[in-house]
């Protein structure tokens, strides 16, 4: 997920104001990324490289005293090498150009501005468009809001907004895998809240057409219930395939094949499943209630 740094709150400050905007500011972009699930990517009209806030602190100075590894990590893989290219048409926020927040308004991006200044702290954002009417070159001029954040609280006020977003174009991309390869190699990126067992990895290799939809179809309901799994025990009815446990008969009978090492290297009794696809098609899986995630053991037909 792409988010836009307002050009237009940039200003020059003393060193320890520099390094109270940065902080904010990527203290933000961490946090919406952790609350998403997703990867992070900064844009701007300039590289980070080149901003300047204060010239004793420069970008790259700043990040050399983060003593945090995995946070200095994290902004590191944010910094995009390429900036905003955004010429036409003219967007002008107080009279002054806004290539930035017009780029977030094209895009649908959330803007963020450094915490620097009041005029800052608005959840959302007047902007005006300026456009030519090409036939009768007569320049037109429309009002636009735009949704804007300045620190880690304020973006959580559009977080249900770019979840929805974020779901909408993650299931649409699922539903158009075309291999069970595919599905594999990409699975902790399409269904994060699912760890599929090396036990899996032969039987999905060699789905493909109307199975294979089906089967992510149902891996997608999943991992939308086990991504706001986040109290209680697991509820078994809260996606489709009418989930459940085997029978004790069944469990004491098939132990062994029912017992499955998982991606952490532990044996788990994998009683739960569920159907997709035919009515012979299993999906045999373990709600995690410690950790809040769900292994994935077999799929595939009904074990005798």
């Amino acid at each position: 997920m792409d988010i836009v740094l307002n050009e237009l709150s940039f200003e020059n400050g003393n060193k320890g104001r520099a390094i109270d905007w940065y902080n904010t500011f990527f203290d933000t972009c961490i946090s919406i990324g952790k609350d998403l699930n997703t990867q992070i990517s900064v844009v701007a009209t300039d590289k980070l490289t080149n901003i300047i806030l204060d010239r004793e602190m420069m970008f790259e100075k700043w990040l050399s005293t983060v003593s945090d590894r995995d946070k200095r990590f994290a902004i590191i893989s944010m910094a995009s090498k390429k900036p905003i290219l955004h010429d036409y048409p003219y967007y002008y926020y107080e009279k002054k150009e806004a290539k930035g927040l017009g780029f977030a308004y094209e895009n649908e991006l959330l803007p963020i501005s450094l915490d620097n200044n009041k005029r800052w702290h608005e959840l959302s954002l007047d902007m005006e468009l300026h456009y030519m009417i090409e036939e009768s070159l007569e320049v037109k001029e429309e009002n636009l809001t735009i949704i804007h954040s300045w620190d880690v609280d304020s973006s959580k006020n559009h977080l249900a907004h770019f979840k929805k977003k974020l779901n909408s174009a993650q299931e649409k991309l699922i539903l158009e895998i075309k291999s069970g390869t595919e599905l594999w190699e990409n699975r902790a990126v399409y269904f994060s809240h699912l760890k599929f067992c090396e036990s899996t990895r032969n039987y999905l290799n060699l789905q493909s057409g109307i199975i294979l939809k089906s089967l992510c179809g149902r891996l997608l309901e999943m991992n939308n219930y086990f991504s706001n799994w986040e109290n209680g025990d697991f509820e078994r009815n809260g996606f489709g395939g009418d989930s459940r446990l085997e029978s004790e008969t069944r469990q004491k009978k098939l132990k062994t094949q029912l017992t499955i090492e998982c991606p952490d290297n532990e044996n788990r009794l994998f009683s739960f499943h569920c159907n997709y696809g035919t009515k012979d098609l299993r999906l045999h899986f373990f709600p995690d209630n410690d950790k809040r995630i769900c292994y994935i053991g077999y799929v595939g037909k009904k074990i005798n």
